[in-house]
């Protein structure tokens, strides 16, 4: 029995220490097992409320992300990781997505027509964009899919009106880049105080019937008093008939809506410096005719305008009843021209003709050697011309300067556009055009038309441009119609002709405004 007895003590000790090591292996002792830990629900809390009921359960913050959210409010916890509920051990770390708020997408378009050295505010609600150079432009402030925008403009810099196209709608879960902001100069009737020279034609059938043809050009003098009347002296070109000293007075009007200048109706003044003004008349039940009014350089020399040019013609033929026009590109020196033009007559088309002649320049008076007078521009963007000929047919020249380093940035703002033209002088239309040009090589337009004495209006359409650094400008209508002409150095006027096969013949003269 003792024998029995000392074995089982033994034996008593070795399990003794095995329990021991066990408990140890284990972690248990004297502590007891490690606590565990409820994941606090943290969803929908602020960051700072998440962090204190986080820590405040003895867990840690892990690693912080960020998503968007239509329905959390951004700051505010939109998930955690591990779930809520879930037991973990002290001091374990519970990571959190952080709401943005909802998706937001950014407003914005394009500037055009900023004067040099301006700045104009653009507006969305509250959020505003200084912007000082045209080109694009991106409201800072995005807006959520579902939401709507409004965009305006504060008070331009210098002489300027600006305003806005395309300017409210609903965000679609797209950035909105259609926005146009464009700005003009601001003109009145007092812009045009001073002495013109002015071109003018209209083409029409006889009337009565057996009185000489009602097909016309004059080029005469405009003194316009700054107060909406002129007092004109002017030599009409009646069907080859020239008619000299003739006097008449005239009222004129200026007025702008949406920003857009408009002169007696259909037409527009240079808004840089009130060179120019040019208008097509709408008068419904009659023809329609073109002007042409330029500030002429009274201290021109024949010197002082050689350069190169390109030029368009609008003419009647009173021999067949057709009109024709062309596109010449020529060169001046020393009152010599030389070049070549492209003919449109009635739709059929001659090109490589050699240009001659010879212009001359006295007291401001510009004059095509035997055959028309008129003048230069007071910046030398523009020269005028009409027949005054004895038994010429009647036509106007209108050229304007090219220059280098013109750009399709060159070619931005807004636009007015003379056009005129028929095939037969029986069926002529005329067209007030407003050009909006993007400066990235497309435009669009609004326009009213006279055809023959119908006047329709709110007519729209959009194209496309190229332009060379020569100033060469090409235009794509809205019907890929292509017309070729030239734009100033400095962008403010242009000149453009259809000389393409089957188009009626048609001159565009236009001025920025």
């Amino acid at each position: 029995m003792n024998i029995m007895r000392t074995r089982g003590n033994a034996a008593n000790g070795v399990f003794l220490v095995l329990i021991t090591l066990l408990i140890t292996a284990c972690g248990g002792g004297s502590d007891g097992p490690a606590a565990q830990i409820s994941i606090p629900n943290v969803v929908g809390n602020t960051q700072a409320a998440a962090t204190t009921a986080i820590t405040g359960a003895g867990l840690t913050v892990g690693t912080l992300t960020h998503a968007t959210s239509a329905t959390v409010v951004a700051g505010d916890v939109i998930s955690e990781n591990p779930a809520a509920g879930t037991s973990v051990s002290s001091g374990s770390a519970v990571a959190l997505v952080l709401s943005t708020g909802p998706q937001t997408f950014t407003v914005g378009g394009t500037l055009i027509g900023l004067g040099a050295n301006g700045s104009v505010p653009i507006l969305n609600g509250a959020d505003t964009l200084p912007v000082s150079a045209n080109g694009s432009f991106t409201l800072p402030t995005g807006v959520a899919s579902g939401g709507n925008y409004s965009v305006t403009v504060g008070a331009p810099s210098g002489a300027q009106t600006c305003a806005v196209q395309n300017a409210a709608g609903t965000i679609a879960s797209a950035n909105v880049t259609n926005v146009v902001v464009y700005c003009t100069y601001n003109v009145s009737v007092a812009t045009l105080n001073n002495t013109y020279t002015t071109v003018f034609a209209q083409f029409d059938e006889p009337n009565p019937p057996s009185g000489p043809p009602a097909i016309l050009d004059l080029v005469g003098t405009s003194i316009y008093n700054g107060m909406g009347s002129t007092d004109n002296t002017f030599t009409v070109n009646i069907g080859g008939v020239i008619v000299p000293n003739q006097q008449n007075t005239e009222p004129y009007t200026v007025t702008t809506a949406n920003a857009i200048p408009n002169f007696s109706g259909g037409g527009g003044i240079e808004g840089v410096n009130g060179d120019a003004a040019l208008a097509v008349s709408m008068t419904s039940g009659t023809p329609p005719a073109i002007g042409i009014a330029v500030l002429r350089d009274a201290n021109a020399t024949t010197a002082s305008i050689n350069g190169n040019y390109t030029l368009v013609d609008i003419s009647a033929q009173l021999s067949t009843g057709n009109i024709y026009g062309y596109l010449a590109t020529i060169t001046l020196t020393n009152g010599a021209i030389s070049g070549t033009y492209t003919q449109n007559m009635a739709g059929t088309i001659t090109t490589g003709n050699p240009a001659s002649g010879q212009w001359s320049v006295s007291n401001g008076v510009l004059t095509s050697v035997g055959s028309a007078s008129g003048a230069v521009s007071a910046d030398g963007d523009l020269i005028v011309l009409a027949d005054t000929n004895s038994g010429d047919d009647p036509y106007i020249n209108v050229a304007v300067a090219r220059g280098t380093g013109v750009t399709p940035a060159t070619f931005e703002g807004v636009y007015n556009v003379a056009e005129y033209g028929g095939t037969p002088v029986t069926a002529t239309f005329g067209k007030a055009i407003t050009v909006f040009a993007y400066g990235n090589g497309s435009y669009s337009i609004t326009y009213t038309k006279n055809a023959s004495g119908t006047i329709t209006t709110n007519n729209t359409g959009t194209g496309s441009y190229t332009v060379a650094a020569d100033g060469t400008l090409t235009l794509t209508d809205p019907d890929g119609d292509v017309y070729n002409g030239a734009i100033s150095a400095d962008g403010n006027a242009l000149v453009v002709a259809s000389v393409a096969s089957q188009q009626n013949p048609a001159i565009f003269v236009g001025v920025r405004q």
